[in-house]
């Protein structure tokens, strides 16, 4: 209820609306909404008191969502020697944001090419985007482009567009909040886990076919 009530006030939705949507987009009718409900206070109330939230989780998070931010754009290819080609091509027409995102829409395949490789401005802390494009990003000056770098999906060039600064909001005033924040994310984790470990270890007779899939799923036969 908690992480509900805080995704509805960050995204400035009603809390009613959001759990309607939710329970739509998962197909939860009432019984099994209430059954969910029950599972996840059990599993919360079992791991409750073993997570341990350190300092500098909490300061680096709030540098993540208070500190500041960068502005990219990336071409994103399957071959490093197509990634240095587009470099190339990029350097020559003197690093024009223009040229690098008519590149990018050609020839990107990250999801961001109809946008011309623009990235929605994040933080070279925030361990959602992968670390080699927050390493080269946090060492650029904006209109610069960095060398090309491997990721999970590819080889990419990233342009620099320009550098956010902080929001202003101070450390003290989010403390507590971003404490509740990563507990929660945490407990969510050891959930999963536990979940899991239990499920493994019980002996369950499933009756309706339609739901033995998900159980053999979870168990990862």
């Amino acid at each position: 209820a908690r992480a509900v009530d805080q995704g509805a006030r960050s995204s400035g939705t009603d809390p009613a609306v959001l759990v309607r949507e939710i329970r739509q987009r998962r197909g939860l009718g009432p019984e099994r909404f209430a059954a969910l409900l029950r599972r996840n206070a059990a599993l919360r109330a079992m791991v409750r008191g073993t997570v341990e939230v350190s300092t500098e989780q909490v300061e680096r998070a709030w540098r993540t969502q208070h500190g500041e931010r960068v502005r990219i754009r990336i071409i994103l290819t399957p071959s490093m020697t197509d990634a240095q080609n587009l470099r190339s091509q990029a350097l020559a027409a003197g690093s024009d944001e223009y040229t690098f995102a008519k590149l990018a829409e050609t020839y990107s395949t990250d999801n961001s090419a109809p946008l011309g490789g623009l990235i929605e401005p994040f933080s070279t802390e925030d361990p959602a985007y992968e670390e080699t494009v927050r390493r080269v990003a946090a060492g650029l000056q904006p209109g610069q482009i960095g060398p090309v770098v491997a990721t999970r999906n590819g080889h990419a060039v990233i342009l620099l567009t320009d550098r956010i600064p902080p929001d202003g909001v101070p450390l003290e005033e989010s403390r507590e909040r971003l404490r509740e924040q990563i507990t929660l994310r945490q407990e969510r984790i050891s959930m999963d886990q536990l979940a899991n470990q239990l499920l493994s270890t019980a002996h369950v007779r499933v009756f309706d076919p339609a739901l033995s899939w998900s159980v053999e799923a979870g168990r990862g036969d």
